[in-house]
């Protein structure tokens, strides 16, 4: 989604939005899509600036993380 979104703010909110929307649509639970401050968000950011560089591996270990543990906001 970022990787498209045409905009060079506000990529951040769109995203938020299309989570809550797909989770919503695939009957998920509600997710937080926001990292607590901290070390979280250094390693979400951190994350994020991988998948610009299309490696999602650590975004996608995040997300899996958060889902097992039930942190879903």
């Amino acid at each position: 989604m970022l990787s498209i979104h045409p905009f060079a703010d506000f990529n951040g909110r769109v995203t938020r939005v299309f989570i809550d929307l797909l989770t919503r649509v695939l009957k998920l639970p509600d997710v937080d899509p926001t990292p607590d401050s901290g070390e979280p968000t250094a390693r979400y950011l951190a994350a994020l600036r991988a998948a610009d560089r299309d490696d999602w591996r650590a975004l996608m270990d995040i997300w899996r993380e958060r889902f097992e543990k039930g942190d879903l906001g």
